[in-house]
């Protein structure tokens, strides 16, 4: 009875330095940094094997033991391995013969989540062309002219003999948190080291299905999905966007066991209205970031760190409780590989890095990311670098939107989300044309929802635009009204196309959760 009760107390105390430590959660973090450093090694080997496209693995998949396990789900319909590489094998060959694409060359893809999208995207590979993945959303400036619709001839099968990749990798854009969105180049080495480290992570293999509604166009909807998934053999469950009306009914049908998520995507799924068959799902696993402290209960663990040098000229970590800037170590057999560049603008990537940080000659990644540790190890996202601010799950640009406020007839200041207008000597704003011009010329979810006019700007000592109070008053009629200013304040209600005298009544409507914005 007594050695029962010592293992019995033994397990507890194991089971409580777990919960409050995260040991398990450091051993996996551990073997997975293990992985990485052999990702050099192994990446090397499968180059010199003709083996350093993502393709190579899909074609081995769709000709060999795997070909009759399903690769993707859309809408309800599966396609096999084999059965997506034969309608690849005609995108191919049209892509060669009919529009004259070359190896090397670069082409835009533009367009939503669909089976097409990945079928183009896995027929350039297979050609030896490279992708620069367009944002869909992007309306200002639509592509010139569209190809016609032309059937597809049923042609021989493409396949690539062993040799190094094409001389131009993918391209794939910022989402433009710290400046404007660039270019990065996706080395295929790096592709190929991330689709491995990713289903060794998450344990993928042939037979597991993991579901995203994350666009294809982001980094995390093809190197964190599509392309560990085509590496392992495992299914890709494709949705066209998030919505609630589909999220569930689409995951309960394709008994998907893994979901991708990426920023409040969590939480519109928790707003929903709860349903009887909430728990109805196969889903082991919900996997992603960005999630924020009021969603989610704090989990992970790791370093983050301030750019801040001490008097020794050596970076100081942040304390536990402050806020810091996440920076990535990067060893040096790595660093040609683990840093972005960014296409044509080499000065961009240069400042995402940092040298010298805690000993002579490190080499530390700048993510962006202010992230704060709690005493126990936990970490908190808190907020990105930059005049940006994240709205359904897109990051959002003020100046940008700014800019384009300021391109709708003359006018003199703008600022913050809550866009502050000023408008320039004698000119009258028209906020049905407004809020066309902003319709016509943003994604929809960057569009102003709310416009506060101001007669002056207020600046600081330095000539900077002061937005504190701005900040501070936020869309509350009263803040705004308890100061002696005569500021109009307007809005785009839901389902309108015009802004609207904003007052009293829709800021409680708003409060009350009777108009969702």
């Amino acid at each position: 009875m007594q050695t029962a009760a010592t293992i019995a107390g033994g397990l507890a105390t194991a089971a409580y330095l777990d919960a409050k430590y995260l040991i398990r959660n450091d051993l996996k973090t551990g073997s997975a940094s293990l992985n990485l450093r052999k990702s050099g090694d192994f990446v090397a080997q499968e180059f010199s094997q003709g083996r350093g496209l993502i393709y190579h693995y899909f074609e081995a998949h769709a000709l060999g033991a795997n070909s009759n396990n399903i690769f993707l789900i859309f809408e309800g319909r599966e396609w096999t391995y084999k059965q997506f590489y034969d309608e690849v094998q005609l995108v191919g060959n049209w892509l060669l013969n009919d529009l004259g694409i070359q190896k090397g060359e670069i082409v835009a893809v533009d367009g939503p989540n669909s089976p097409q999208y990945v079928m183009f995207i896995l027929a350039l590979s297979s050609i030896g062309a490279a992708a620069s993945y367009i944002n869909s959303n992007l309306t200002a400036t639509p592509l010139p002219t569209s190809p016609p619709i032309t059937p597809l001839p049923r042609s021989p099968p493409i396949s690539i003999p062993p040799s190094p990749p094409p001389p131009s990798p993918c391209l794939i854009y910022t989402s433009g948190t710290t400046g404007l969105p660039k270019a990065v180049k996706l080395p295929y080495a790096r592709e190929l080291a991330s689709a491995s480290s990713v289903s060794n992570y998450l344990h993928l293999r042939p037979g597991v299905r993991m579901y995203t509604c994350l666009p294809l166009y982001h980094v995390s909807g093809h190197n964190l999905c599509t392309i560990p998934s085509i590496y392992a053999g495992s299914t890709v469950v494709l949705s066209p966007k998030f919505s609630h009306a589909t999220f569930w009914p689409e995951i309960r049908s394709s008994k998907a066991q893994i979901v991708q998520h990426v920023g409040e995507l969590i939480r519109y799924v928790l707003n929903a209205p709860p349903s009887p068959r909430d728990r109805e799902h196969n889903v082991q696993m919900v996997w992603g970031n960005g999630i924020r402290p009021d969603v989610w209960e704090p989990s992970g663990s790791g370093s983050g760190s301030s750019i801040l040098r001490g008097k020794d000229g050596w970076g100081v970590e942040a304390r536990d409780g402050e806020v810091g800037e996440t920076v990535y170590r990067v060893e040096k057999a790595m660093e040609g590989q683990a840093f972005a560049k960014y296409f044509g603008n080499e000065e961009a990537g240069l400042k995402r890095r940092v040298r010298g940080l805690f000993e002579e000659g490190d080499c530390w990644f700048r993510s962006g990311d202010l992230m704060r540790q709690d005493e126990e190890g936990r970490l908190f996202f808190v907020d990105r670098l930059g005049d940006t601010f994240r709205w359904r799950s897109e990051n959002i640009r003020a100046d940008r939107r700014g800019q384009c406020i300021r391109s709708h007839g003359p006018k003199r200041g703008w600022t913050g989300g809550l866009r502050s207008v000023v408008p320039a000597d004698g000119a009258v704003l028209d906020m049905k044309a407004l809020a066309k011009h902003a319709l016509e010329n943003l994604p929809r979810y960057a569009v102003p929802l709310f416009l506060r006019i101001m007669k002056e700007m207020e600046y600081t000592g330095t000539n900077k635009m002061q937005k504190g109070r701005l900040k501070a008053e936020g869309i509350d009629v009263a803040k705004i009204h308890a100061g002696e200013t005569t500021d109009l304040l307007y809005w785009l209600p839901p389902g309108r196309d015009e802004y609207m005298p904003y007052g009293s009544r829709d800021w409680e409507s708003i409060q009350s959760g009777k108009v969702k914005l």
